[in-house]
């Protein structure tokens, strides 16, 4: 009987109500908060998967640069010499394009427009300073500007990159040779070599006038000269008979 009252007594005070941990929700205590979980990536820890978060966080929220263009879209309109003759809205242009990179050298970029001007007009001589040159941007230069020297490329370069895509319309114009009048024995002169000789044809003239009448102004006194002698002679015969 001892030994099972000492097991009763036992049991029950190992598993009793008041040897029972209390739940903290029935105290009225609050319950802790949950601990964050952090997914783990495979093969690496988690701290460095947490410094590899903030880094691409960071780097996110830094200004990235835009890319800078690599070329430069030109687009030409090149007008041959017989086409320059005719009237502003009859003339037609040769259009093409040429793709550069905005770093070219002045004279690369001279050289690539004689090419182009080569394959459309095929002309038989080419030198750059028998054109006319000119270039605009829409919406960055509407008015026409000069392309002859360095520092007109230069400025075209800078108005072209402000584009996220660069272009540039390049109008080409052929000078018109002047030609001189025609003789009517069909050989041509320069019209300053027809201004000159005219002048002198004109001064020449001019000095024949002058001696024509100088001539006839002595021709004038002499006749006047004669018949006044011939008055005092007759006279004098006069007065000599009486």
């Amino acid at each position: 009987m001892c030994t099972t009252a000492m097991l009763t007594s036992i049991f029950t005070d190992k598993f009793s109500d008041d040897n029972h941990p209390q739940d903290p929700s029935q105290a009225g205590e609050p319950p802790p908060p949950p601990q964050p979980t952090v997914p783990k990536k495979r093969g690496q820890p988690l701290k460095k998967a947490l410094s590899t978060g903030k880094e691409d966080w960071s780097t996110a929220l830094e200004p990235q640069e835009p890319p800078k263009p690599t070329s430069i879209m030109y687009y030409l309109a090149i007008f041959s010499e017989a086409e320059m003759k005719k009237a502003v809205k009859q003339q037609k242009a040769s259009n093409t394009f040429l793709q550069l990179k905005p770093d070219f050298k002045w004279d690369t970029v001279k050289a690539q427009f004689l090419m182009k001007i080569m394959q459309t007009l095929q002309p038989k001589h080419i030198d750059f300073s028998n054109y006319d040159f000119t270039w605009n941007i829409p919406c960055q230069q509407s008015s026409q500007m000069q392309l002859q020297m360095d520092d007109d490329y230069k400025f075209l370069i800078a108005h072209a990159l402000k584009m996220k895509e660069p272009t540039a319309n390049v109008k080409i114009e052929a000078r018109v040779a002047k030609k001189g009048k025609k003789n009517d024995s069909g050989t041509e002169h320069n019209v300053s070599d027809n201004s000159s000789n005219s002048d002198s044809d004109t001064s020449r003239d001019v000095k024949h006038v002058k001696k024509k009448s100088k001539k006839k102004s002595k021709d004038s006194k002499k006749s006047k000269e004669t018949m006044l002698n011939k008055d005092i002679k007759e006279k004098i015969k006069l007065l000599c008979n009486h």
